[in-house]
């Protein structure tokens, strides 16, 4: 059973609601037009405990909204009601939001699947790693680049979501989905048996970044890139001093958010 929170606001107020919702640690997030009202949406905040719920609900009441409602529902139901498509590379991503986070319009999903155009695919660097999956959007774009993409998320629900689109989305080939941590996979034996992701993805909140930096570390290759998202701007010099061995030397903002991106030093 997860908690779903309704907000219906006036559509300039998009961005500051979900971004609420993402500090107050939702699992996923779908945005609709409000009914017969073309200057309101409504935001949809999923989150898996109520304690959750009831502050985020509590914080976006400081907005000027019009309505504010909480209600549980059930996963299946969910998944059933909030698909999003995303556009990248010529091709439409349809995806299916369930509880996961990353309906790819988020501006810090939407840095990410930016960055990731710009990468192209060599013998020297083919796999990538997309850490915190969510709905499985990155790793996806990330197949229709051309590369063999692994994702990982301590969710399992969140897996199961990604394997779905990734089915849909008939990239199912070359995209796989794991429930673990950077952590849980940067064992010893995984280390010494392989080479490492050459390019590493990873949209998450900052604490996040702090506590699987050295696992994360340990997973890239020699020559990777890494790219980090879900950054504020009071964030930069956290995640700069937690990722020493590569030089993030690239800044991309929209709004207060950042991405981070470089190459091992």
């Amino acid at each position: 059973m997860s908690w779903i929170v309704r907000v219906r606001c006036a559509a300039a107020l998009s961005e500051p609601v979900t971004t609420l919702a993402i500090i107050h640690n939702t699992t996923g997030i779908a945005e609709t037009t409000a009914p017969n009202r073309d200057s309101q949406i409504e935001v949809l905040a999923g989150f898996d405990d109520y304690a959750h719920a009831d502050s985020f609900a509590a914080a976006a009441a400081d907005f000027e909204i019009e309505s504010t409602s909480v209600q549980t529902v059930s996963s299946e139901d969910w998944a059933q009601t909030h698909t999003s498509t995303v556009t990248f590379g010529g091709a439409t991503l349809h995806l299916e939001v369930g509880t996961a986070f990353g309906h790819g319009a988020h501006p810090t999903t939407a840095l990410a699947l930016a960055a990731l155009a710009h990468l192209r695919v060599t013998p020297a660097s083919s796999t990538l790693l997309d850490v915190g999956c969510g709905t499985g959007v990155l790793s996806i774009a990330a197949a229709v680049q051309g590369f063999t993409a692994t994702g990982c998320d301590v969710d399992p629900e969140a897996v199961a979501i990604a394997t779905r689109n990734a089915q849909r989305n008939r990239v199912a080939a070359t995209v796989s989905f794991v429930a673990a941590s950077p952590t849980q996979l940067a064992t010893p034996q995984w280390i010494r048996g392989s080479t490492g992701f050459s390019v590493i993805v990873a949209n998450t909140l900052i604490g996040v970044h702090e506590s699987e930096a050295a696992a994360i570390q340990a997973l890239a290759s020699p020559t990777a890139t890494l790219i980090i998202s879900g950054l504020l701007n009071e964030h930069v010099s956290r995640a700069r001093a937690a990722y020493p061995s590569f030089e993030l030397t690239s800044t991309t903002t929209r709004d207060q958010w950042v991405l981070l991106q470089g190459a091992r030093r």
